[in-house]
C-alpha cells in the first residue's frame, strides 16, 4: 500500500508540473514585445509606451474625485480624437483598463452612449448612471509631444478634467505629462 501511495504522489506531482508548465507557456509572450495575444488574434502594438502613457492618464483621472467612481459597472473611453494610437493599440488600452479595474471597459463616444440609451436624460440633465466616460480633447500630437485635455465624466455636474496638458517623450521612449489646470464640475 505504501508503495502504491508513492506512485500516486509521483503521478500527481508530474501532473501538477506539466499543468504549471502549460499555463506558464500559454501566459508567456513571444517575439519582441510588439504584439500581444487577444483571444486568438494578434494585436499589433507598435508603441507600448504610448499605450501605457494613456493608461496612466486614465488611472490618474480615476484617482481624482472618488465619489464619481461609486457604483460604476462600466468604463467607456472616447479615443476618437487620439490620432497616434492604431486600432490594436486602442484595443490594448481598453483591455488594460478592464483588467486594472476588473470592470467592463469599451471604446465609445458620448454620442454612441446616448444612441445606446446608456445616458439618462441626454437633453435635460445627462447622466451616465452606471459608468464613467473618459475622453481626450484639444488633441495635438507629433512624434515627441502631445497636447490635450482629458476628463472623466459621469453627470452634467459630476466631472473632473485635466486641461492644457503637455506630454513629452523622453530619450528612452517613455512619456511624461504636466497638467496645466485641474477642473471639476
Amino acid at each position: 500500500m505504501k508503495r502504491n501511495m508513492k506512485w500516486i504522489i509521483c503521478i500527481l506531482a508530474l501532473i501538477l508540473i506539466f499543468s504549471a508548465a502549460a499555463c506558464t507557456q500559454k501566459m508567456g509572450t513571444e517575439g519582441n514585445g510588439d504584439s500581444e495575444e487577444n483571444g486568438g488574434a494578434v494585436l499589433e502594438i507598435e508603441n507600448e509606451a504610448l499605450v501605457d502613457f494613456y493608461f496612466g492618464i486614465i488611472k490618474d483621472l480615476y484617482e481624482e474625485d472618488h465619489g464619481l467612481n461609486d457604483g460604476i459597472e462600466i468604463i467607456a473611453v472616447d479615443l476618437s480624437n487620439v490620432t497616434n494610437l492604431n486600432d490594436d493599440e486602442k484595443t490594448a488600452l481598453i483591455e488594460k483598463i478592464a483588467a486594472e479595474y476588473s470592470i467592463e471597459a469599451k471604446e465609445s463616444t458620448y454620442q454612441e452612449l446616448v444612441s445606446e440609451g446608456a445616458i439618462s436624460n441626454p437633453d435635460e440633465f445627462p447622466s451616465y448612471d452606471n459608468g464613467l466616460l473618459f475622453d481626450f480633447e484639444n488633441f495635438e500630437a507629433d512624434e515627441n509631444t502631445i497636447k490635450f485635455t482629458a476628463g472623466k465624466w459621469r453627470t452634467a455636474l459630476g466631472a473632473y478634467f485635466f486641461s492644457d496638458c503637455e506630454a513629452i517623450k523622453s530619450e528612452d521612449g517613455t512619456w511624461t505629462y504636466t497638467v496645466g489646470a485641474h477642473a471639476i464640475s
